[in-house]
């Protein structure tokens, strides 16, 4: 066996796990799943079955918030929760605390923050990031290199075309009162922004 499996970790044994990749405390992995190498999954994560995951990517990581950030966590988030037949590419970062839901697809190099939740069958294209408390809707696209910013909406159907970026701060992180007053986008169903 050239990976590490945590003895607390449940796994079917349909599952293939690729060469250096890392099984955390608590996991749990459906029948059929798939597993590329030098993955990382922390602890609690639970994945679905017939999921496909690609070599490299880290699931469950735990936020690092910088000094200057306006979020605060007293403690660890809950495990990441993963659908079936949930589809996520080479290097991507999927955070602690959300949740993707059955056939999910995320490109390479995505980036999903903790407390997101991704509806089913939506796909989140190589290169997106998206910030802290996004929720996204059934069978909505967003495509390359897109930024969706903390705690926006984005209802079903929708198509986000490759480079758009939302943003959220009026005061430009400049002042308090920005805390109070901070939200995100939403866009409601069916939109096609681009």
């Amino acid at each position: 066996m050239d990976f590490y499996l945590d003895s607390s970790a449940k796994l079917d044994k349909s599952c293939t796990i690729g060469r250096f990749s890392v099984v955390g405390k608590g996991v749990k992995i459906g029948k059929n799943v798939v597993i590329g190498s030098n993955v990382v999954i922390h602890a609690g994560v639970e994945i679905g079955d017939n999921s496909i995951i690609g070599d490299g990517v880290i699931l469950g990581q735990q936020p690092s918030l910088s000094k200057l950030s306006s979020l605060s966590y007293n403690k660890e988030l809950p495990g990441l929760i993963i659908g079936r037949g949930v589809k996520i590419g080479s290097n991507a970062v999927v955070y602690a605390g959300s949740v993707l839901k059955d056939e999910v697809t995320v490109g390479d190099f995505a980036s999903i923050r903790e407390h997101c939740v991704v509806g089913p069958s939506s796909l989140i294209g190589r290169q997106v990031t998206l910030e802290n408390q996004v929720k996204i809707g059934p069978a909505t696209r967003i495509q390359t290199g897109a930024y969706i910013t903390a705690y926006s909406e984005i209802g079903e159907n929708v198509f986000i075309a490759p480079m758009v970026i939302t943003t959220n701060d009026n005061y430009l992180g400049r002042t308090e009162e920005r805390k109070e007053k901070i939200k995100g986008v939403t866009i409601r169903r069916g939109a096609r922004i681009g």
